[in-house]
């Protein structure tokens, strides 16, 4: 005999499936910023790697705030210890895809300043290295 459970009310169909997938949709979204180049052409390097640091950043302060939600929802009875779970989950979550994105960040403003030799941001145009000698330097500018 088939159950008579309503899909919408149980969690499952579709509404269920893309709140289950919420956090990948997210890790995913992270994961093509991170690997996406600078919009603007002469954009600053660690743009990409910036965004999605922050974005992290933002994705922690509010899945943090859902905790205390879940938690305060579940001391009232409305939700269970699963649930809880869950959100918390989602926290650990964020935060691991925040020290990945960090670490990416940090990465890409070592490799700019290894390859331009002034950190991103700096002024446009200056020298990665010093001249040996007032001599050079006097030739370079002219």
């Amino acid at each position: 005999m088939a159950s008579s459970r309503n899909i919408a009310t149980t969690g499952g169909g579709i509404g269920g499936l893309a709140a289950a997938r919420a956090p990948q949709l997210i890790l995913a979204g992270l994961i093509a910023l991170a690997t996406a180049q600078p919009a603007a052409a002469g954009a600053p390097a660690g743009t990409s790697a910036r965004a999605v640091r922050d974005l992290a950043r933002q994705n922690v302060k509010q899945i943090a705030g859902a905790v205390g939600e879940a938690r305060r929802e579940y001391g009232a009875g409305v939700i269970t210890a699963t649930d809880v779970a869950q959100v918390e989950a989602r926290l650990a979550l964020a935060r691991a895809s925040l020290a990945a994105a960090e670490a990416q960040y940090e990465a890409a403003r070592a490799n700019y300043l290894g390859v331009i030799g002034v950190e991103p941001g700096g002024a446009a145009g200056a020298p990665r290295h010093k001249p040996a000698r007032k001599k050079q330097a006097g030739a370079r500018a002219h």
